[in-house]
């Protein structure tokens, strides 16, 4: 027996030894082989790493107001691991969001996360702080709530597609979509935070450690060139225009003419952010930038400037344009009325065609080409905006003094966008120079190389003909009482010719004396009001003229006042009556006013007439 005993206390203990060892064999592997494994394991089913969102940088006018802000809202999240019945969760979660239907979806998704082996999954982001409370209140396991910022547009749609949109991606991160959101969204962003939350067996959330936390960076504010109480004005002018004659689109431009800063930009069909994404996408096209057109006879003025500042005409130089008919090179040309001979501030007041065609043969093919170059056609501004489109200026070698020469110098053959325009025109005002446009403050303005080949004579007297547009001419309803102004309108007929859709457009500076506001409207198949064709000067130049009425007084607060030399005061200009035979048989059934005029598609160079106008 005693034997017996010694043997089965001798395999009992070798047993347990054996177990010993496999136990410490299995702990060693455990740790030395597997440790590192098992340790991400438990790190990630006990610790929670919450994602701490950015404060995105806010967007602030010239005068320091807010444009787009963000605040915390409150967002509704859930673990997956800690849910036993996605249905039942799901069903609690959507009732006391107020939105039952949403159950099947929030069940699904935590399905398909639980099995991919997530602990975090957004349900409503950004949602009232009252339904976010009963969640929170409600005390169900696996749910979390958390703040989160959220971005406001404080004035709604003004501005709204200058300013764009944002959104977030499939991970929850917001990121600028369109507009200026988009194009400085590595700027406004910021860089997020992590926040390590440890998760006890109680399902408490326990930050235990703080130090291992990354706070969040927030983004830098962007202070842009606007000032919101001049976007305001005109986006009340363009509802005006949308109400009065329903254009396809429409944009209103206002720049400082010696900077280039885009003190307001409006655009038609317009949308409110807090909308978004329920919008149409035509809403967030930005016309000025996105769009180019033939800009007809506002194109007009540059080439007269080019062509005094040359020598090629002079200022009180004759022109005969016959009974308002004229050919040139087999081309018929008309203008609206007939003007018989008029000097060469009334081509401007009364928009001739025929008497700028004579205007452009003077000056010729490679003067007239360089300058549109000069001036920035055919290529982008450089403004802060996504699809900006560079226009089109016809080759040199495909022109013809008959044709191209006396197209492009009633404003036809070329396309331009309108902030292109807007931007060219600044040079009659500022002396000479071209500017970059920009939305954003303290950006340096970019000049072409040197300043423009434009005399200081040559521009006091075509900003005077401007003046008589609006005095006496096809710009009369864009006068402002009380104040002298200055303009030009265009009018262009879309393709085909006889079509009655219309590109009708008006750009205008203010003070006339001391030029500090150039305004360009421009409507897109603008409709006929009483039977009256929209031309420039009946739908444009009117909004324009609102504009200015209401920006004038406020000029002080929008703008540094003018310094003394810097600002060209118009000249006195001494005219000479020089009468000049006409250059050809002309024509191109042209001029502006208050008559009917219709335009001709940019692209049919070779027709042996067209026409144009723009009143």
């Amino acid at each position: 027996m005693t034997g017996t005993g010694e043997f089965r206390a001798r395999r009992l203990f070798l047993g347990l030894l054996l177990a010993l060892g496999l136990l410490v064999g299995r702990a060693g592997y455990i740790q030395l082989v597997r440790g590192q494994e098992y340790a991400r394991r438990a790190t990630k089913q006990h610790f929670l790493e919450v994602e701490i969102p950015a404060a995105r940088g806010r967007l602030i006018d010239r005068q320091g107001r807010p444009l787009a802000v963000s605040y915390h809202a409150r967002t509704v999240a859930a673990d997956p691991q800690e849910i036993e019945d996605a249905g039942e969760f799901a069903t609690r979660v959507a009732f006391l969001l107020g939105e039952p239907e949403a159950a099947e979806g929030f069940a699904t998704l935590l399905r398909a996360k639980k099995k991919e082996g997530k602990r975090f999954v957004y349900l409503r982001r950004r949602i009232d702080r009252d339904a976010a409370a009963r969640v929170e209140s409600a005390g169900i396991p696996g749910v979390i709530v958390r703040e989160e910022p959220r971005r406001e547009y404080p004035h709604g749609r003004a501005g709204a597609a200058v300013f764009g949109v944002v959104g977030a991606d499939a991970d929850g991160r917001v990121s600028g979509l369109t507009g200026l959101e988009r194009v400085f969204d590595t700027r406004l962003r910021g860089t997020d935070g992590v926040s390590f939350v440890l998760r006890s067996g109680r399902h408490e959330s326990l930050h235990l450690y703080p130090e291992r936390d990354r706070d969040a960076v927030p983004g830098k504010d962007l202070a842009l060139t606007i000032d919101i109480t001049l976007q305001e004005i005109v986006e009340k002018a363009l509802d005006g225009l949308d109400q009065r004659h329903r254009p396809r689109a429409a944009c209103a431009i206002v720049l400082d003419p010696f900077t280039g800063e885009v003190l307001a930009l409006g655009n038609r069909p317009g949308f409110h952010p807090g909308d978004f994404p329920g919008i149409d996408p035509a809403c967030l096209r930005l016309h000025a930038v996105q769009d180019a057109f033939e800009p007809g006879s506002t194109v007009k003025p540059l080439i007269v400037a080019r062509a005094v500042s040359r020598g090629a005409v002079r200022p009180g130089q004759l022109f005969d344009c016959g009974p308002g008919v004229k050919y040139f090179g087999g081309r018929r040309l008309e203008d609206v009325k007939p003007n018989n001979t008029i000097d060469l501030e009334h081509v401007l007041i009364k928009s001739s065609n025929i008497g700028m065609a004579q205007v452009g043969q003077a000056l010729g093919c490679d003067e007239a080409y360089s300058l549109l170059k000069a001036l920035g056609f055919g290529r982008k501004t450089g403004i802060e905006a996504t699809g900006e489109q560079t226009g089109k200026v016809t080759e040199r070698r495909k022109w013809h003094p008959d044709y191209t020469l006396v197209s492009v110098s009633m404003g036809h053959e070329l396309l331009v966008t309108p902030i292109q325009l807007a931007a060219a025109h600044c040079a009659l005002l500022n002396g000479g120079r071209l500017v970059r446009p920009t939305f954003v403050r303290g950006t340096a303005p970019a000049e072409a190389p040197g300043d423009l080949p434009l005399d200081p004579a040559a521009l006091a007297f075509v900003r005077r003909a401007m003046e008589e547009v609006v005095e006496e001419g096809t710009g009369r309803r864009a006068l402002v009482s009380g104040f002298r102004i200055g303009g030009k309108t265009g009018t262009a007929e879309k393709y085909p010719e006889g079509s009655r859709r219309y590109v009708s457009s008006f750009v205008g500076f203010a003070p006339a004396h001391d030029p500090r506001l150039l305004v360009l409207v421009l409507a897109d198949e603008p409709q006929p009001v009483d039977g009256i064709k929209p031309y420039g000067g009946i739908c444009a130049a009117p909004v324009a003229g609102e504009i200015l009425r209401r920006a004038i007084p406020l000029l002080d607060q929008i703008l540094a006042p003018s310094e003394p030399g810097v600002r060209h005061k118009l000249g006195t200009v001494t005219e000479g009556k020089v009468r000049v035979a006409a250059v050809h048989r002309s024509s191109v059934w042209a001029g502006e006013g208050d008559s009917p005029v219709s335009s001709r598609n940019p692209d049919s160079g070779g027709a042996k007439s067209s026409r144009s106008g723009g009143g």
